[in-house]
This record gives structure tokens, sequence and C-alpha cells, in this order.
């Protein structure tokens, strides 16, 4: 299990697909496994970027938790920023969602 702060008993994000710039929703539990998937995390590419996400929130917990700060110091969100879009990744509920959405300044109509 991954040692990231989990928000307890907040909403599970809803209508989150209605928001501007949102490309795709992806939602997995706490061992990776994928629980839905959406717009551009859909499909083909819901497998790979799961496991690539996954994978970025286990080395990120292995690193925090190594490093001389507080024992408890852990994140809630993580941001991947790239040239053309993002990926939000927050944990909420025992389950890790990730959004995939357009920079800020791409968002705006």
């Amino acid at each position: 299990m991954l040692a990231m702060r989990d928000a307890g008993d907040a909403a599970a994000p809803g209508g989150l697909e209605d928001i501007p710039g949102v490309l795709g929703l992806l939602t997995l539990d706490l061992s990776g496994h994928v629980l839905s998937a959406s717009g551009e995390l859909s499909g083909a590419v819901t497998e790979p970027v799961a496991d690539c996400i996954f994978r970025l929130l286990e080395d990120v917990a292995h690193v925090l938790a190594t490093s001389e700060g507080p024992a408890n110091d852990s994140f809630r969100r993580l941001t991947v920023a790239l040239q053309d879009h993002q990926y939000v990744i927050s944990i909420a509920n025992k389950k890790i969602y990730a959004a995939k959405v357009r920079p800020l300044a791409a968002a705006a109509p």
C-alpha cells in the first residue's frame, strides 16, 4: 500500500468531466487497479497510464519516506506538467484520482 495521506471521508470528485480543460479521468484503488476511466484515459491507454501513475506515486512515497523531513510528511496532490497537458493526481476516499487536463493557459476558451 502507498504511504500517502488519504483525505478520509471527503466526497469523491463528481462532475469533473464537465470542467473545461479536462481531457480524461482515471480512478485507481490503492493497489493500482483501475476502477474507472473516461475520455482520453480510456481504451488502450488505460492500463499503461494507470501503471505509470501508480509507479510514479510509489517512487514519490519512497522518496518522502526516506527523506530527512518530518515523519508524517506526505503529499495530497501531485501535478505532472508536460508541454501540451498535465496530469493532476490526488488521493481521497482510499482511491487515486488522476485527471488529464490542458494547461491553465490553454484551457481558457
